[in-house]
């Protein structure tokens, strides 16, 4: 059971590297994929299959009101990696609300 986890878990990685090599090659999807022999269908599939689990992801969150103003924000990147930055004068209850909250989320 767990060796098909971790097989399912590397066959998502493998496609999204494909895939934003893809994007970043500046080639046809076609070309791209010949070069790479994978199928178009493959590539299709799966990147429609992955922007299906990205949104789903994404649709977990709760919305989020600020009710401060731009200065001093906490300003979270999900992307990989994820990344919290944080201007001078954040509220630090604030962040550890948040980070409380991912964190929670990941288990």
């Amino acid at each position: 059971m767990a060796r098909s986890i971790k097989q399912h878990s590397d066959r998502e990685q493998f496609w999204r590297e494909l895939i934003g090599r893809q994007q970043g090659s500046g080639q046809s999807i076609k070309a791209f994929c010949v070069e790479e022999g994978v199928s178009e269908a493959s590539f299709f599939a799966w990147r429609a299959e992955l922007s299906k689990r990205d949104r789903e992801e994404v649709s977990e969150f709760a919305p989020v009101q600020l009710l401060t103003s731009r200065r001093g924000c906490v300003e979270i990147l999900l992307s990989d990696p994820p990344r919290v930055r944080v201007e001078p004068g954040f509220d630090l209850q604030t962040l550890r609300d948040v980070l409380a909250i991912l964190e929670k989320r990941s288990c």
